[in-house]
């Protein structure tokens, strides 16, 4: 009867354990609609929904980038839409960032796309959006060793004359309409 008692409580010590790893380690890979995984080496970072981490009252989850092998290149957890209420305005994005152990960089980005430019703004993400953008995209990347995650994500029209732009990186490169391209930002708190 004693070894019977022994061996029920270290069962239940060793289940009680399982649960509480499984509860601190809670990331989906499933992608809520309008996220999906890019980058340079996307295959050398798990993308998902991590539950444990979040912005906010509980319960809650944000989107995670988390490096697994080879630290070439970038991955990046991204949306992009056609910004037609954000068109010839100032445009800020802000969001809750989080790292973890990140030996190479990472931040939250933005970039706005005309058939003929790509417009680029890392991490202090305020953009003037071109009357002619065909896209808007943003995400959180990260290059090397960690993990980073991004919740709440917000878009909000800034006053020029308050807000000031910041360094843009323009590409000579264009991005073509898409017909299928969503309509506005979506699931924005994962």
């Amino acid at each position: 009867m004693k070894n019977l008692k022994l061996n029920f409580a270290l069962l239940f010590f060793i289940v009680l354990i399982h649960f509480i790893q499984v509860g601190l380690t809670q990331t989906s890979y499933n992608l809520p609609n309008g996220w999906f995984k890019a980058g340079s080496h996307r295959e050398n970072y798990l993308m998902g929904v991590d539950s444990t981490i979040f912005y906010g009252e509980a319960p809650g989850s944000s989107g995670s980038v988390k490096s697994i092998s080879n630290f070439n290149g970038f991955g990046t957890l991204m949306q992009n839409f056609f910004p037609k209420e954000y068109l010839d305005k100032r445009v800020r994005l802000s969001a809750f960032v989080k790292s973890n152990n990140v030996t190479g960089w990472a931040g939250m980005w933005m970039r706005a796309d005309t058939v003929s430019n790509q417009y680029l703004d890392n991490m202090l993400n305020v953009l003037d959006i071109s009357e002619f953008a065909t896209n808007l995209a943003f995400g959180i990347l990260l290059s090397g060793e960690g993990e980073v995650w991004l919740d709440e994500c917000k878009f909000e029209i800034v006053d020029p004359k308050i807000v000031n732009l910041t360094d843009v990186v323009v590409f000579d490169e264009g991005v073509e309409a898409n017909p299928n391209a969503l309509q506005y930002p979506i699931n924005l708190s994962f």
